[in-house]
C-alpha cells in the first residue's frame, strides 16, 4: 500500500458586523489511492464442515470527489439572545462516477438559540436536521436488513446552566453549579447506514432515544 492523498480547495465570502456574522463557503476535495478493505468471506467445507475464513486485506482501491456549499450565520439580537444557524449541501462521486458512495447525508441544517435572562442562567435550544443516508442495500446487496432503513431526522437538544450564587446574588452558593441537559427531545429513531462488507447489516442505531441528564457540581 501507499499513502492516501487528499487535495482540498476552499473558497469563502463572509461579512462581519458589530452584532452579526454570515459566511458562504464552497469546497472541493479530491481523494486518491483510498485504502479500503476487500470483502470478508466465510465458507464451510462440505465434507469436514470446517470454517474457512478469508478476512480480506486492505488495499489502495480507487478515488473519490466531494464538493458542496455551506452557509452559516450568527446574530446577537439583544444582549440576552444569541442565534446561530447553518445550511450545508454536498455530493460525492467515486472513480466510476457513481454518486453518493461515501454514505454521507446530502443536506444538513442546524439552528440554535441561547437565552440569558440574567447573570448566572443560560438556556440553550439547538436542533440539527440530517438528511437521509443512502440505503446500504444499493451498495451491498448481501447486507442483511436487520434495522429500519436510515431516514432523515431532527436531533433537538436543550441545555440549561444555572450558577445560583450569581443568579440569586447569594455568596452561600458560590461553589455550586447546576445543569440540565435534554437529548433527542423529539424521541427520533436515529439509524445510520453502515458498510462492513458482505454479511454486514443494513444500518445501526446511531443515537439513544429521548434522555435527560442532570448535574450538580460542587467546588472546594
Amino acid at each position: 500500500m501507499v499513502a492516501e492523498k487528499v487535495k482540498t480547495l476552499d473558497l469563502q465570502l463572509y461579512h462581519r458586523g458589530e452584532k452579526h456574522y454570515t459566511a458562504l463557503s464552497a469546497f472541493y476535495t479530491q481523494q486518491d489511492k483510498l485504502i479500503a478493505p476487500t470483502e470478508f468471506e466465510i465458507d464451510v467445507d462440505p465434507i469436514t464442515f470446517a470454517l474457512k475464513v478469508n478476512p480480506g486485506q486492505y488495499l489502495n482501491q480507487g478515488e473519490s470527489q466531494f464538493y458542496g456549499l455551506e452557509w452559516e450565520g450568527k446574530w446577537e439580537l439583544q444582549s440576552q439572545w444569541h442565534v446561530n444557524a447553518s445550511l450545508s449541501w454536498q455530493e460525492n462521486r467515486d472513480q466510476d462516477d457513481n454518486r453518493d458512495r461515501q454514505l454521507s447525508p446530502q443536506w444538513m441544517a442546524k439552528m440554535g438559540a441561547q437565552y440569558r435572562p440574567k447573570e448566572g442562567l443560560s438556556i440553550g435550544l439547538f436542533n440539527s436536521y440530517i438528511d437521509a443516508f443512502q440505503d446500504i442495500s444499493e451498495l451491498l446487496p448481501d447486507a442483511e436488513t436487520l434495522n429500519p432503513a436510515p431516514e432523515s431526522y431532527n436531533l433537538l437538544t436543550l441545555n440549561i446552566q444555572l450558577k445560583p450564587a450569581e443568579y440569586f446574588n447569594h455568596s452561600g452558593f458560590k461553589n455550586v453549579q447546576l445543569s440540565l441537559y435534554g437529548s433527542n427531545l423529539l424521541d427520533e429513531n436515529i439509524v445510520h447506514a453502515t458498510a462492513f462488507g458482505i454479511g454486514s447489516n443494513n444500518a445501526l442505531p446511531a443515537h439513544a432515544g429521548r434522555a435527560w441528564y442532570g448535574t450538580l457540581t460542587l467546588q472546594w
